[in-house]
């Protein structure tokens, strides 16, 4: 039993680098225009298929002097804020 413990141990921690690394979180934007965020399965935020079971958000700031204010955000499809982000209009 104590050898079978130290296999399944072994095989976690071989899955967990592979699972960090198979989502990638992408940015676009800046603040004086907004940010839009989502998630990928994969390297390139363009090219890589959306997440399954993730959302976009868009968040608008204001100009508060020396900072930047998160003003309010928008829930996004995944597919929509990827959109959004790799073709700007």
């Amino acid at each position: 039993m104590r050898v079978f413990s130290k296999i399944i141990a072994l095989a976690l921690v071989g899955l967990l680098p592979w699972n960090a690394l198979a989502l990638t979180q992408c940015e676009c934007g800046e603040h004086a225009t907004g940010i839009t965020t989502y998630t990928v399965s994969g390297d390139d935020c363009c090219t890589s298929p959306v997440a399954p079971d993730t959302v976009g958000w868009f968040h608008e700031y204001a100009n508060q002097g020396d900072a930047w204010k998160l003003v309010s955000t928008t829930k996004l499809d995944a597919s929509e804020a990827q959109n959004d982000g790799c073709n700007p209009s």
